[in-house]
């Protein structure tokens, strides 16, 4: 069975590769994601730091108390360290496990759905691929939806969009003020990039004023960027800003994928803006982002 890896702020864990994750929410620290196959769905996993370890069987308890005109018995047989339930369910079968992991004290919850028969080993192996996030020389890693970025952990995600064809996750210092930066890939370019990297990144900023171009390197690609601010003003607490904003963008033959960066800020100078250092974008594994002069 071919499994591909999940890895979202603090968490990671590998599920069969057609499982995708079609749910992503957060509510302050709470983290909610879903993965479903073609036809339902199969995990819902939820997780929150915690100052204090909670009492998983007392946890336990209450939903088996709650679920108790379903038949649930406490779940046995699964990896160490995860305590649950089992519950039989018209169609098949739902577990649920709980997990605290010390170290970064952190809650994982989780629900799989096994419609029809229950298959306890692949079960076991998802649950013993779920673990904290390690954070590496000051980055964290974000792989899910067919991206790969490792990004400074001063950052965290604002919002993401999944349309056909088209992914973009937007990071952020600070949730309402600062600079965003947006990473987004493009699938198809053969069907409407009609010409170069650098015409169609100077397309997606008609109304920008130019303030440098380059050509490059990225992730062993041709690249383009720019730096352009915007020739509108924005009235904000009485202080006429600009938007600046910069940007390189390449396309990756291997994966038939346009991958684009873009940092952009709401300032009183034109003064520009740069794409961060300790961002990285991983395409068919090259090297990271590199600029000539």
């Amino acid at each position: 069975m071919v499994f591909a890896h999940t890895s979202w702020r603090d968490i990671q864990l590998d599920l069969p590769a057609d499982w995708e994750l079609f749910r992503m929410v957060w509510k302050q620290d709470r983290w909610r994601c879903s993965f479903t196959d073609r036809y339902h769905q199969r995990v819902d996993m939820r997780w929150r730091k915690l100052r204090y370890a909670p009492n998983l069987g007392k946890m336990l308890e209450r939903h088996q108390e709650k679920e108790q005109k379903e038949k649930t018995v406490e779940l046995a047989g699964q990896p160490e360290g995860w305590k649950g339930a089992l519950r039989k369910v018209e169609g098949g079968w739902v577990v649920n496990a709980g997990r605290f992991f010390e170290g970064p004290k952190l809650l994982v919850e989780m629900i799989i759905v096994w419609p029809g028969a229950r298959d306890q080993r692949l079960e076991n192996s998802i649950l013993r691929s779920v673990r904290p996030l390690d954070i590496a020389d000051g980055m964290r890693c974000w792989q899910a939806m067919g991206m790969k970025v490792h990004m400074g952990a001063e950052y965290d995600i604002i919002e993401y969009k999944v349309e056909p064809g088209r992914t973009e996750w937007v990071f952020g210092r600070e949730k309402k003020r600062g600079a965003r930066v947006a990473v987004e890939r493009i699938a198809m370019p053969g069907y409407w990039l009609k010409g170069t990297i650098k015409d169609w990144l100077r397309s997606k900023a008609e109304g920008w004023k130019m303030l440098d171009e380059w050509q490059g390197e990225v992730s062993g690609h041709e690249a383009a960027g720019l730096k352009a601010y915007s020739q509108g003003l924005l009235v904000d607490s009485l202080l006429l800003k600009k938007r600046v904003k910069s940007e390189v963008a390449w396309l990756c033959d291997k994966e038939q994928r346009v991958y684009r960066i873009s940092c952009t800020a709401t300032q009183r100078s034109k003064k520009d803006v740069a794409v961060p250092e300790n961002i990285e974008v991983l395409c068919c594994q090259r090297p990271p982002i590199g600029k000539e002069d």
